[in-house]
């Protein structure tokens, strides 16, 4: 079964959905990261920024969208940190 799952999920015939725990233990970024950079982004302390919303990250998000207009930044900041070298592969 395993076998099966990893090489549906190479060639792309499932879509992996994983709790808060599976990307930091793979080196990536948590929410709550993610948050911060949305903080410092917008010229923010993190943890002011995070009390605005009463850690909701939704309510975050939103904020940081309307300020910014787009999300260009931040996916950006995403997509070099998801590639970066020191993230690990090895379960996939």
């Amino acid at each position: 079964m395993n076998n099966e799952l990893a090489t549906a999920i190479k060639i792309k015939e499932v879509i992996l959905f994983v709790g808060l725990g599976v990307p930091k233990n793979l080196g990536l970024p948590t929410y709550a990261e993610l948050i911060d950079q949305m903080a410092e982004h917008l010229g923010f302390n993190p943890e002011t920024f995070n009390s605005w919303g009463n850690g909701d990250f939704l309510v975050l998000a939103e904020y940081y969208f309307l300020q910014k207009g787009n999300l260009g930044g931040l996916r950006s900041w995403m997509d070099r940190t998801w590639h970066d070298s020191q993230i690990s592969n090895r379960y996939i």
